[in-house]
């Protein structure tokens, strides 16, 4: 069985092998072939899990974690049934844990504000997106030794599929999973707050 953490390369190799002989198809179809609904704006709710890469971060806080987060965008591009889109997001992880070493107790927040440029295939009510883009992550580490506060830039790649949802043409779920990287140094160690995640997204486009 695939392991989850292996998911999003999964989901980028199927959705680079759909991206390519499509588009290409779609370069001569006719007005009538374009199924994507006419509005150019979406936003939606993020609902995922989030699975650190870190090992130090995964003795602390575990393996994984609950993350929540909204995402917008506007479609720039159209040609049949592909469309490019600018995107921004903004995303929330907590988590309590406790020192390997003292047992002292703590929590760590983490805030990904990512930017990134997708690309779409919708047709029928079956569709496939691929993205990539830049992401700061602020973090937050809260313990009754001290608290400490920095941010780290990276970059992320994502993709999945999205439903639309056919009583619906203004709504559709859109199914992702992502691989972030953002690493941040400090005196005497280095951190990397990226990882796996995986969710869905409830988008409107209007």
């Amino acid at each position: 069985m695939m392991k989850i953490r292996k998911m999003p390369y999964f989901i980028l190799a199927l959705a680079a092998s759909f991206l390519l002989p499509v588009f290409l198809c779609a370069q001569d179809a006719g007005s009538d072939e374009e199924i994507l609904p006419a509005p150019n704006f979406f936003g939606g709710l993020i609902v995922g899990r989030f699975m650190p890469t870190d090992a130090v971060f995964k003795q602390v806080y575990g393996n994984s974690g609950s993350i929540l987060g909204f995402q917008a965008g506007w479609h720039f591009f159209r040609s049949g049934v592909f469309s490019l889109a600018l995107s921004v997001d903004f995303r929330g992880f907590s988590q309590k844990g406790a020192s390997t070493i003292t047992g002292t107790a703590s929590t760590i927040t983490l805030k990904p504000l990512s930017f990134g440029l997708e690309a779409h295939l919708q047709r029928g009510v079956v569709g496939l997106w691929l993205g990539g883009g830049i992401v700061s992550v602020s973090y937050t580490e809260q313990s009754s030794l001290q608290d400490i506060s920095d941010s780290a830039m990276g970059f992320h790649v994502d993709g999945g599929f999205i439903l639309q949802i056919p009583s619906f043409p203004w709504a559709a779920l859109k199914l992702y999973g992502r691989w972030s990287k953002a690493v941040v140094s400090m005196t005497d160690f280095e951190a990397d707050l990226g990882g796996s995640e995986y969710g869905a997204m409830i988008l409107f486009r209007f």
